[in-house]
């Protein structure tokens, strides 16, 4: 009888192996739950059906919008009004903070906000709160066909936990403030960043976390990655949407480091992702 029981588990340690047989906190010889999500609100972006990624089926498509029209054979479309949003939001900053969002007037601001709200606190939605994984896509940017392929392998198989790109130009806040006014003096001239950096060196910040591409990143859906986002979601509020300045100083607020860095430019790479239409980030 011992041998018996001996040679099924043997057996079923074969075949565990070789389907990739995942352990996800707690839950195991389950395949973990992935959610592929962007968000396109008051029609800033042309839906992208990223219909040519490989092994889509390792996850889950969700596209969060709140234009009625749009229908998709490939993203699970889901219609949000975006004064839920707002309501889900009137807690949190203050009506002093930069970017509160029941006091936002202007509508470029106040769409990209709540479509940055499915970015930071893709975790709080109902719809993906129980997923082992979120991927997060900007809307502007077309993916490569490994790009499914890919992100597996780094979440799933190698087992990391926050996964981003290098900043493609630099890597500093500093430098990074400096080139969001020079670039896009419009778009952040509401925008105090200069505040907002010596806010963050007075409070011991050295600048010395790196910078990251937050078009694209990946993470698993942890406490201490979800606290980490929540102070990100806030920082986007009380000091500036330029959510790369605030992210690299949220980082080191929590104590954390992405444990896995892409080095590939996310805007020109042919393993993930190019940018869509002239090739150029989408601006204001």
């Amino acid at each position: 009888m011992l041998r018996i029981l001996m040679i099924v588990l043997f057996l079923l340690l074969i075949i565990c192996t070789s389907s990739h047989c995942w352990v996800i906190e707690g839950n195991e010889n389950q395949s973990p739950k992935i959610a592929v999500i962007t968000a396109v609100i008051g029609g800033y972006d042309d839906i992208k059906e990223q219909n040519n990624v490989k092994h889509r089926e390792r996850a889950d498509w969700y596209y969060f919008t709140d234009n009625s029209k749009v229908k998709s054979d490939h993203w699970k479309v889901t219609h949000i009004d975006a004064n839920d949003i707002i309501e889900k939001n009137r807690d949190i900053g203050g009506s002093k903070s930069t970017n509160y969002l029941p006091n936002i007037k202007d509508d470029k601001v106040k769409n990209m906000m709540i479509a940055k709200y499915f970015k930071a606190q893709c975790h709080k939605i109902p719809e993906l709160a129980e997923y082992d994984y979120f991927i997060w896509v900007d809307g502007s940017v077309q993916l490569d066909d490994k790009f499914m392929d890919n992100m597996y392998k780094i979440l799933v198989e190698d087992n990391r936990s926050l996964a981003h790109f290098k900043h493609s130009v630099r890597n500093n806040i500093k430098d990074e403030v400096d080139a969001s006014y020079t670039a896009y003096p419009k778009k952040y001239e509401s925008q105090e960043l200069h505040k907002q950096y010596n806010q963050y060196i007075d409070d011991g910040f050295d600048d010395k976390a790196g910078l990251f591409e937050m078009t694209i990143f990946g993470r698993k859906n942890t406490e201490q990655n979800n606290a980490l986002f929540d102070l990100w979601w806030k920082e986007n509020i009380e000091k500036s949407f330029q959510d790369q300045i605030s992210y690299p100083y949220c980082l080191w607020k929590t104590n954390m480091h992405p444990d896995h860095i892409i080095q590939l430019n996310v805007f020109n790479n042919d393993e993930f992702s190019k940018a869509a239409g002239d090739g150029k980030k989408h601006a204001w």
